[in-house]
């Protein structure tokens, strides 16, 4: 009999849960992970560097010294906010991966 990748299994509950390949759990964390860095991270670097570009039109025209200092310091909070997020994201990776028993009873917590 071959290696099975994956099927139907009686949980701890009752209920009959689906067994996923260890490739199922890979790609769907990586998936979960690019939705998650997208959706955090990239998207406040992506809004810093709107915010330096709207900086430097206002330092070609001239912009005056007040409305620059502002734009400077409200960029540099964006960009802090997305390095907290990477720092959150990593601290979560950095973590001891859970085994399938033990994920299964935080659940039922």
């Amino acid at each position: 009999m071959g290696h099975r990748e994956g099927g139907l299994r009686a949980s701890s509950t009752g209920f009959p849960t689906v067994e996923r390949s260890p490739a199922d759990i890979v790609g769907s964390e990586r998936s979960r992970l690019a939705h998650e860095l997208h959706d955090g991270p990239v998207q406040t670097v992506v809004s810093a560097v709107l915010e330096l570009e709207a900086l430097q039109v206002r330092l070609r025209e001239g912009a005056e010294a007040p409305w620059t200092v502002t734009s400077v310091e409200r960029t540099k909070f964006t960009v802090q906010r997305a390095v907290d997020e990477l720092r959150a994201i990593v601290r979560e990776l950095s973590k001891p991966a859970r085994t399938g028993a033990e994920h299964e009873r935080s659940i039922q917590r």
